[in-house]
């Protein structure tokens, strides 16, 4: 879908983080829920073929995309985990439990509010239907109330029209699909007794007296900090936010000490690899994202990277060689599934036991996609083979694992 709508792999990607799934599916062990008093009653009262169901549904300026809202659902549900239930027998009252199951959005083809077998494990106490431009959800009345299921449906429009490209606010009956792992960190935070401040709630304003440029920073900061990845926009925001609270506590704390660190953060910490500039001629990338959320802005950085260097050529030729290797306990088939399918790839293991042998990388690889590729059995061959290559116009990037991005900093420095 998203191919045939033009969109890039990597802006791809951004839309499909997996990220959105959180830990729902993984889990094994599902909690029971007890039922308030007013849905005590429902299932006392329900008899063959009668159920009490509601229904509430939304109709939308385009037919619905089934994929996408199939997505939408899949990442909307862990945020209504009581949801994910199916009614059953207690020794005195009926109770919810938990299910493990993956619930499907399908074509409506029968009356409305039709009663859901709620016998077998494998069935749900809700359904998701489309038809045309209309999205509905129907619920069993033991599961919430209007008001729960009016939210339910408003986050999973929500969820869906940010799958199509739309800004979507978290507001007005949308929840934030991943609150979850904020409240992890809150529930942390009162059991310690601790103030917690979550950057992206603070406003977006700079903290440095007179400088009035906004996140993300297209200012000063942004031009003198030594860190440059995409993924560094949320790290700036934390330390400013960080600033603002310490201020706040009478602590003193200059612009020019602010401007310092960003510009000298790695002279002062010694913290390197984090999209690193190795070479200029080619241009030469390395930077230590090995998991599926790092390498979403990895993969994204290189395509605005190779986009750029093909404006400013006339001739349409850069090509992008990637020198990767990979620790076996990683989640390896998705990061490779993410990477650009037009480059040339060098695939190499890292000098620790950890890591995956470049043969077996490059067969997991292979099974993803077909590209151009060879195989070293140490970083700094597998460099100097990209480095031999790619011409001075060429973009040359290392990556995939720490200790590879490691290894090639001790080979070049």
């Amino acid at each position: 879908y998203y191919l045939e709508e033009g969109k890039s792999v990597p802006q791809i990607c951004e839309l499909l983080d997996v990220g959105n799934l959180g830990s729902f599916y993984s889990g094994t062990q599902r909690r029971n829920y007890s039922l308030d008093n007013a849905a005590i009653v429902y299932p006392l009262g329900m008899k063959y073929g009668q159920m009490p169901m509601f229904r509430l549904s939304a109709e939308l300026k385009e037919e619905v995309e089934p994929v996408l809202l199939q997505l939408a659902l899949d990442f909307t549900i862990k945020r209504f985990p009581s949801f994910s239930a199916v009614i059953k027998n207690g020794f005195f009252w009926h109770y919810l439990e938990g299910v493990n199951t993956v619930f499907l959005a399908e074509e409506e083809k029968d009356i409305p509010c039709k009663p859901i077998s709620i016998v077998l494990r494998s069935y749900r106490s809700f359904r998701v239907l489309y038809y045309r431009k209309r999205i509905s959800v129907e619920f069993f009345h033991v599961l919430t109330d209007g008001s729960g299921g009016m939210t339910f449906l408003k986050t999973l429009i929500g969820e869906y029209l940010r799958l199509k490209g739309k800004k979507i606010p978290v507001s007005q009956g949308v929840l934030d699909i991943n609150e979850e792992v904020k409240a992890v960190f809150q529930k942390k935070a009162e059991e310690v007794g601790a103030p917690i401040t979550f950057a992206e709630d603070r406003p977006s304003k700079s903290p440095l007296k007179g400088d009035l440029f906004f996140f993300p920073f297209k200012g000063e900061l942004e031009r003198v900090f030594a860190l440059t990845g995409l993924c560094q926009e949320k790290n700036r925001r934390t330390i400013l936010t960080a600033v603002h609270l310490l201020r706040e506590q009478g602590i003193e704390i200059s612009d020019k000490a602010v401007k310092k660190g960003f510009a000298e953060v790695t002279t002062m910490t010694g913290l390197m690899g984090r999209w690193q500039t190795i070479s200029t001629k080619p241009l030469t990338i390395c930077d230590t994202g090995h998991n599926v959320g790092g390498m979403q802005y990895i993969v994204r950085q290189l395509d605005e990277m190779k986009n750029e260097k093909l404006k400013m050529k006339n001739d349409g030729k850069v090509r992008l060689h990637i020198v990767i290797g990979m620790v076996s306990d990683k989640d390896v088939n998705t990061v490779l599934s993410m990477l650009p399918k037009d480059a040339i790839y060098y695939f190499t293991q890292a000098s620790v036991q950890r890591a995956m042998p470049a043969e077996e990388l490059a067969q997991k690889a292979l099974s993803i996609f077909n590209f151009q590729f060879s195989t070293y059995k140490d970083v700094a061959s597998a460099y100097q083979a990209a480095k031999a290559a790619a011409s001075d116009d060429d973009l040359i990037f290392i990556g995939g694992s720490t200790f590879v991005v490691a290894d090639l900093l001790r080979f070049v420095l």
